[in-house]
């Protein structure tokens, strides 16, 4: 019976075995809806998602939207990214994607025309009634955010408009560079830029005060797209462009601040291809200077900690510990949110800081030597507390009873015992801050010769396509890191 009974449920398992397999089957073999994913400059971004809906309503077509600087997404295209469609804020981008293959050429055209405007909250220090009033913010510690003019045509526009105002050069200290035009509207959205220039389209979002650019301080920004070469579903794509193109599309467009593109992009178009520039080595001197503090700091900090967390035990010492190791597992851009929260001007710190040096520390060097210590110290802590953990107690009682106590026994007594483990974390440090890029870009910016580090450098010049100056300072930073870990091998823990 007891073999019957035990037949009769391995049967009963296979059959079930057996329906769960056909039902996978017919699951993974079912017919999906059609899927677009589409590139997008974050300008045309708030559009485009009201675009996605109503086709995905007309067709059951699911669009996804992935936004950036036109200039980071024209390299994701030419890396062989899965786009299907690709919305840039410029006309000379789909034009050269489509020269180099990556776009199909005769499905380049022109959607729409931006309108650059300036935005600033409604309780900006300083209110500006015309784009002329810009003049005030060359005062001590005014701040104006635009998009990196390298990176995105809405930046390079307004600086067209500085220049025409006769601004650019009063105004080249103050400026504040995002890496897109939403991310430029989201600095002066913290407070942490008194102004901005953004596009219109971004501009309506949030709340605040809109003054409107005049076309003619800017070459017209003609936004051109292109289906992509390497697209699975052409036929689809085509589709979810021409409703882009159709009366329907260009009126959502419309509702957006956007423009119509005109007959004629040759004439439209006003942008000319900048002139390649010679490589700024500002960047390394700054990561040198940023490093070189930023390792002091985490030194004298982590020791500490490093010492407290080996020697003594006190309630709450875990969660202590585990808020000092914390930078270690959690992502860049949420250790700089709170850096941001914390130091930015509407911050404690940032509030601080400001009332007694009389000037922000968020967007300066100083904010990146901050994110670069932050990310530092758990690295020193960690290495230094195995290393006081190894130091012989009978030295440091023999001290005590000679009457070495408190800073005088730590500096004198303890540290030189384990120098060398001391040494090797303050190497490590020092590669470790000069190497630190999403923290920092988001609480210092790229900002050239102020506090763009190298790494933020590279990141740039590999967006615009500048491969061979990248190298250049990709190697020299893996050089000085091989040899921060030749120089501390066998010596991390080793005390003196």
């Amino acid at each position: 019976m007891a073999v019957r009974h035990t037949t009769t449920q391995c049967t009963h398992a296979l059959r079930v075995l057996a329906f769960l397999l056909v039902l996978a089957v017919n699951i993974a073999t079912a017919e999906a809806p059609p899927e677009l994913t589409v590139a997008v400059a974050a300008s045309a971004q708030p559009p485009l998602r009201d675009l996605a809906a109503s086709f995905e309503q007309q067709t059951g077509a699911h669009v996804t939207i992935t936004a950036g600087s036109t200039g980071v997404l024209r390299r994701q295209a030419q890396e062989g990214a899965p786009f299907d469609l690709f919305f840039a804020a410029d006309w000379e981008t789909p034009v050269a994607l489509g020269e180099e293959g990556v776009l199909l050429k005769d499905s380049v055209v022109p959607y729409a025309r931006g309108r650059l405007v300036l935005w600033q909250r409604g309780d900006a220090a300083v209110q500006l009634r015309a784009v002329s009033d810009l003049a005030l913010l060359t005062g001590e510690n005014r701040r104006l955010a635009i998009a990196n003019p390298q990176l995105a045509p809405y930046g390079q526009a307004a600086m067209e408009t500085l220049a025409s105002l006769g601004l650019a050069e009063s105004l080249d200290s103050h400026l504040i560079l995002g890496e897109n035009v939403r991310h430029t509207h989201q600095i002066a959205e913290s407070g942490n830029a008194d102004a901005a220039f953004v596009a219109a389209s971004i501009a309506q979002q949030s709340d605040g005060r809109t003054i409107d650019v005049p076309m003619e301080a800017y070459a017209p920004l003609l936004q051109g797209v292109g289906i992509m070469a390497s697209s699975a579903d052409r036929e689809q794509a085509s589709a979810f462009l021409a409703f882009v193109l159709s009366s329907n599309g260009q009126s959502i467009l419309a509702r957006h601040g956007f423009l119509p593109p005109g007959d004629s992009p040759a004439e439209k178009s006003g942008t000319e291809s900048r002139a390649p520039r010679p490589l700024d080595w500002r960047p390394v001197w700054i990561s040198l200077r940023v490093g070189i503090v930023a390792t002091l700091a985490a030194l004298l900090l982590g020791a500490s900690i490093g010492y407290s967390l080996s020697n003594w035990r006190f309630p709450g010492g875990r969660v202590f510990e585990a808020v000092v190791l914390l930078p270690l597992v959690l992502p860049p851009t949420v250790m700089g949110y709170y850096l941001l929260v914390l130091i930015g001007q509407r911050g404690p710190i940032g509030q601080a800081w400001e009332s007694v040096f009389g000037g922000p520390l968020v967007f300066t060097i100083n904010a990146a030597i901050a994110a670069a210590t932050v990310a530092t110290i758990p690295i020193v802590a960690t290495q230094l507390r195995a290393a006081f953990a190894t130091l012989d107690p009978e030295v440091t009682e023999a001290a005590r009873l000679d009457g070495a106590h408190g800073p005088s026994l730590f500096l004198h007594i303890m540290l030189p015992q384990i120098r060398l483990p001391l040494a090797a974390a303050g190497a490590i440090a020092f590669a470790r801050s000069v190497g630190d890029f999403g923290t920092t870009l988001m609480v210092a910016g790229s900002l050239p010769g102020k506090t763009q580090t190298a790494s933020i450098a590279i990141y740039e010049l590999m967006n615009e396509g500048r491969d061979r100056e990248a190298l250049l300072l990709v190697v020299m930073i893996s050089v000085v890191s091989m040899m921060v870990l030749i120089l501390t091998a066998g010596k991390r823990l080793t005390p003196a």
